[in-house]
């Protein structure tokens, strides 16, 4: 574990509104997007959301990289319902997020990026699933946009119990994009939103911390939010190094009590644990590898996962083995079960 880590005073809370305005009328959605070097796409992720149908929206973008071109492209929209906040100077995506959820007018308040976008009657159905599941976060469709501008099949979210969501989540790799997770507003103001110590793998530190403590769920089988997958250099996912991060969320979801017990939260914290180490040695990112595995060891997993993974890091070690499998993998064209 990396020391100097920030403690919990030094998190950025959003807070609620100072003026006036009253809380919009109905079940209405505030959408937040931050907005960092993405002038191509912001057009697109504002008028989606804009024009949900169904449902009451307020779109508050939140521009991070002082970009007057993405202020312009959103104010020449004419939306109404659309406001465009610009930070004084760089804060990051989770402080960024935080700010337009302490400036959210709604009952309801959804986070996404500037790069995706909702499809489909999404609002409407997961404000649906949180009124009649009295929900504290609804899960909706999602899909991925590639790269190549394919739309993968649509992910259906399967009303489950707060335990075998964070099970699926960190160990079956089965997780909801936040283009599709709708905020109770105050609940999510009363976790202390975005942690912005997280620089990786934020949206499942937010949710399985709202899991952890027991939030009231609901799910919702309407629309879809879009998850663009690309190779931009601003990608939030993409432009941290900060693995170690990583780590962090592991200890997080380890002190957050509440609905879940702490065996099964060990039980799945080791086992996330273990595959960010195996994609750590497939990477060539020996260091935080072995961080990543001897913390899963010390919180009691001792396998490994796949029959193939089982034998080959039995003979050569997991280390060795992981580095060895992408090179395998280049030589053979690929070899099914090799995954782990």
């Amino acid at each position: 574990m990396t020391s100097g880590r920030a403690s919990a005073s030094d998190r950025a809370l959003p807070t609620s509104r100072t003026d006036a305005r009253p809380v919009g009328a109905g079940q209405g959605v505030t959408i937040v997007i931050p907005a960092y070097h993405i002038e191509d796409r912001i057009e697109r992720a504002v008028a989606s959301a804009a024009n949900q149908c169904g449902v009451e929206t307020e779109v508050i973008v939140v521009i991070d990289d002082g970009s007057v071109e993405t202020r312009d492209r959103v104010e020449r929209l004419g939306l109404t319902g659309c406001r465009v906040l610009m930070n004084d100077r760089n804060l990051g995506a989770q402080a960024t997020r935080n700010r337009g959820l302490a400036e959210a007018s709604m009952p309801f308040v959804m986070f996404l990026d500037g790069d995706d976008f909702l499809s489909g009657e999404l609002l409407r159905g997961l404000v649906d699933a949180a009124q009649v599941a009295a929900a504290d976060l609804a899960f909706g469709p999602w899909r991925i946009l590639t790269s190549e501008g394919e739309l993968l099949p649509i992910q259906v979210p399967e009303p489950a119990a707060s335990e075998t969501i964070f099970w699926r989540w960190l160990v079956d790799e089965v997780w909801v994009s936040p283009t599709a997770v709708l905020w109770k507003t105050e609940y999510v103001r009363s976790i202390g939103g975005w942690d912005v110590r997280v620089r990786r793998h934020q949206d499942t530190e937010l949710t399985l911390r709202a899991v952890a403590r027991g939030a009231r769920l609901g799910f919702s089988r309407e629309g879809a939010g879009v998850y663009e997958r690309h190779l931009g250099e601003h990608r939030i996912t993409l432009s941290s190094t900060n693995y170690d991060s990583l780590l962090d969320v592991a200890d997080f979801l380890l002190e957050t009590d509440g609905a879940i017990p702490e065996a099964t939260r060990r039980a799945a914290v080791s086992r996330y644990l273990y595959r960010m180490a195996v994609q750590a040695f497939r990477r060539g990112d020996e260091d935080f590898g072995e961080k990543a595995l001897e913390r899963s060891r010390q919180l009691g997993f001792h396998g490994h996962l796949g029959r193939v993974a089982r034998l080959g890091s039995a003979l050569l070690g997991a280390q060795r083995y992981n580095k060895l499998v992408p090179q395998v993998r280049r030589l053979l064209g690929g070899v099914p079960g090799f995954s782990n």
